[in-house]
């Protein structure tokens, strides 16, 4: 019986401990050509080992996110490569690292295409469970740098890897 009774006091001491919950409020945020998008629908990410693409020791950084639900919504892809691991650092459109936007009803993304204007990623913390940091530059569409230009500003994102 004393057993039963201290199993119970120590149920309810558990219980009555509250346990602080991780923020999962993953976004992807950027002004593009002078509109403002909050892209808070995350459809997919993932920091992964990846050494096909990246080398023994590399990683690979993915993040598809929408402005709204739907097959036809405004959305942003972009993903990272490096054979050392993802880390606070600067990365390149022009280095195997890219980003894809594709406007509501768009057929073709807008992506990079112009070494003048690459798309810089700038890693500004990353831990086992979440990755933050800017990026902006120009993507053009269907990645021909002769065709219409997108100007990412002010691009940030926030990605709770444990989503």
């Amino acid at each position: 019986m004393k057993k039963i009774i201290l199993l119970a006091v120590l149920g309810l001491s558990l219980a009555a401990c509250k346990k602080s919950t991780p923020n999962t409020d993953s976004y992807v945020k950027a002004t593009i050509d002078g509109v403002n998008y909050n892209f808070n629908k995350i459809m997919y990410n993932s920091l992964i080992k990846d050494t096909t693409l990246a080398g023994d020791d590399g990683q690979l950084l993915q993040v598809s996110a929408a402005v709204d639900s739907g097959e036809n919504s405004t959305d942003i892809e972009f993903y990272l490569i490096d054979s050392t691991g993802i880390k606070d650092q600067s990365y390149s459109s022009i280095n195997n690292h890219n980003v894809f936007f594709t406007p509501k009803g768009s057929p073709l993304p807008y992506d990079f295409g112009s070494v003048d204007h690459p798309v810089i990623f700038t890693v500004t913390s990353i831990t086992s469970s979440v990755i933050q940091g800017t990026f902006g530059g120009n993507v053009y569409y269907g990645g021909d740098k002769n065709a219409a230009v997108k100007v990412i500003t002010n691009g940030k994102f926030y990605i709770n890897l444990n989503q």
